[in-house]
């Protein structure tokens, strides 16, 4: 149990002062031999030991009232797990939310969702706790929000559902650049989430340093984890995979694939309703679902011949999460996309054209074209999605036209020389070559998202089958997409603001890999990128929610989705939107839709040393996490009161002898 006044237990001493009390009243009486009453007192031994037992009783009483007078002014609050946590007066109130789409999911009721609860149950917590700086951190612009009110928090709009991933690390960095500023020493922080791994990231190495920080914090700084982990077994979720516009028999439709998944891959066989909605027009096609995923393959939609590019929806009947059942797309006249490959060795250069070339849709290419590095100056870079470069690192005036290339959204890939002279750019490195006599093991890799993610149907790609017998070093600031035995990395990207930079320790010539002769990796590899930096040259474009934009979103206007978004949030909120002369169609990120959570023993290694308490609680429920419980002692001080009050009347033979 604890107290919001502790400082009245300082009056517990009172309780003290009934026994003071009946010592001083026993003092008052002296007693003196008689022989006339020796009769009377020995007729009266029988009754003297029930007399004392009521003498203490009556004491009792007293004391317990007297306590129940101190407790009370206490206010002391439910014991339990945050105990610890209402044990005084705090400077400064921190919470983050997890604003992300899974956490729209309904509660069993029906009533609340896991965002709206954890937000009430934090408010009437607040509310009943001394009031202290309640501090929200935005999670879009991660700066930090005074709230004059806990309740503030029920109708703000920078504490409203998001479609883009929480990232927890990045908030809880945010939570302590504010705490460091303001040098308070008793600190609350609070965090609403529903624990998915995605928005907690707990195998970045970002944690270690937030675990560094907040230990150097004064003592005083406690975390509370207000958890929502429970999931529905029955909930659906509906995502577009592929849209493309074609001409058939003088016809112009557009061939639209999606995928229903289901939490559950033992759920009954039943015909889901798939809403299709084309520029305002709406139709619906139903699709049998049996288990944990069902996949809808190029279904033709009819449009008008000249309608040149639009937008559109895919809705599912709405469940306990709604946020999951819509997917908005966009759609434009398909243009072919066009790569440059800049190759030293003729021999990689072939291999890296075909590949580039040859379009996943049927009877269709890209263009490519095979350069010198002399002669990047003459390429119409506005054109172009894909730089494939083969040698040493570019310096010079074409270093400054690939960064260019770079920072206006296209994605470059670099191989390495086959010369062991060092070379650097983009902050990576080339250190010489190595050979793997018995070819080097593909020991880990990325399959959740990037280059090497798994594709539409759910299968990996056969990267471990891969055979890599030479290698060149690579150092550097990089993302490890895939590593070799021994820790060497096969596959890194490159952090950068905008477009994408990756670079490849090996090549697909013969004699280093089997890239080439197993070509699925490689091929899925290079058009990945391909398609990655020619979304910048679509007049239609589609974004996973928080994805930042190369330009200024201030200009965006939005032509569908949630009309309660603020035009500052408009990335992060699904809908389609018009920027100049383009559209961009924004829904949540395919990583979004994983289920799987923090397991235990992760969340309690990521705030090991710290002073951290969870609690699970359940969608449905807004009661508060604590309760005042004075009138529990009120109560009893009544009761004892009373009770006092009834031992202390005379003894009925005592009332009869008065009245005779």
């Amino acid at each position: 149990m604890s107290f919001l006044y502790p400082l009245f237990l300082a009056a517990l001493p009172l309780i003290a002062l009934p026994i003071v009390i009946h010592l001083v009243n026993q003092r008052r009486y002296q007693t003196m031999p008689w022989g006339a009453m020796l009769f009377l007192l020995a007729a009266n031994r029988l009754s003297r030991g029930l007399a004392r037992i009521r003498r203490w009783l009556i004491l009792a009483m007293r004391v317990i009232a007297v306590t129940g007078i101190v407790i009370v002014l206490t206010r002391p609050l439910s014991s339990g797990w945050l105990g610890a946590a209402a044990g005084g007066r705090v400077d400064n109130t921190i919470i983050l939310l997890d604003r992300s789409p899974s956490m729209l999911q309904r509660g069993i009721s029906g009533d609340l969702t896991k965002f709206e609860a954890a937000k009430l149950q934090l408010v009437r917590t607040l509310q009943v706790l001394p009031k202290s700086r309640c501090v929200l951190v935005d999670n879009v612009s991660g700066n930090p929000l005074e709230l004059a009110e806990p309740e503030d928090l029920l109708t703000i709009p920078s504490a409203s559902p998001l479609s883009s991933q929480a990232d927890l690390p990045t908030l809880m960095a945010s939570a302590y650049q504010y705490l460091k500023a303001q040098q308070n020493a008793r600190n609350d922080i609070w965090i609403c989430s529903d624990l998915r791994r995605q928005d907690w990231s707990p195998d970045s190495g970002r944690w270690t340093a937030v675990r560094e920080q907040f230990a150097q914090l004064p003592p005083g700084t406690r975390i509370h984890l207000l958890a929502f982990p429970s999931q529905d077994p029955s909930d659906a979720r509906v995502r577009v995979t592929k849209v493309a516009q074609t001409d058939e028999d003088g016809q112009t439709q557009l061939l639209l694939s999606a995928v229903v998944e289901r939490n559950s891959a033992t759920a009954p066989v039943q015909k889901i309703p798939l809403q299709f909605e084309v520029n305002g027009a709406r139709t619906t096609l139903d699709v049998e679902s049996a288990g944990a995923r069902t996949e809808l393959q190029s279904h033709k939609i009819p449009i008008e011949s000249t309608q040149r590019n639009g937008w559109g929806r895919v809705a599912i009947p709405h469940d306990n999460n709604v946020a999951n059942d819509e997917y908005y797309f966009t759609f434009s006249e398909p243009s072919p996309p066009y790569a440059v490959v800049c190759a030293e060795d003729s021999a990689v250069g072939e291999p890296l054209r075909l590949a580039a070339e040859i379009r996943p849709e049927t009877n269709s290419k890209s263009r490519v074209d095979l350069v010198a590095p002399e002669a990047l100056a003459s390429i119409a870079w506005e054109q172009v999605g894909l730089l494939i470069w083969q040698g040493s690192f570019p310096q010079g005036k074409a270093l400054e036209t690939i960064q260019l290339f770079v920072d206006d959204g296209g994605s470059v890939i670099f191989f390495p020389p086959h010369s062991d002279t060092p070379s650097a750019a983009f902050g990576l490195e080339w250190q010489g070559w190595q050979t793997a006599p018995k070819g080097a093991v593909v020991e880990t890799w990325r399959s959740d998202a990037d280059l090497l993610a798994r594709t539409q149907s759910g299968a990996a790609l056969p990267v471990g089958t891969l055979r890599i017998d030479r290698f060149c070093q690579l150092t550097g600031e990089s993302t490890e997409l895939a590593r070799l035995s021994g820790a060497k990395p096969l596959l890194v990207r490159v952090p950068t603001a905008k477009g994408a930079v990756y670079a490849c320790s090996t090549t697909p010539d013969p004699q280093d890999s089997s890239l080439a002769s197993d070509g699925v990796v490689f091929y899925v590899m290079l058009q990945r990128a391909l398609d990655e930096g020619s979304r910048r040259l679509a007049s239609a474009r589609q974004i996973d929610a928080g994805t930042p934009w190369p330009a200024s979103t201030q200009t965006w206007r939005r032509l569908a989705g949630e009309s309660a978004a603020i035009s500052t949030e408009y990335p992060h909120h699904t809908g389609v939107y018009g920027t100049g002369d383009r559209m961009v169609a924004v829904n949540r990120s395919q990583r979004e839709d994983d289920t799987e959570t923090v397991k235990d023993e992760q969340l309690a290694g990521l705030f090991r040393g710290l002073d951290f308490v969870r609690v699970d609680e359940r969608s449905g429920q807004a009661t508060s996490l604590v309760q005042e419980i004075w009138r529990i002692f009120l109560v009893a001080m009544l009761v004892s009161l009373f009770v006092e009050a009834v031992l202390c009347l005379p003894r009925l033979s005592s009332l009869r002898g008065t009245a005779a």
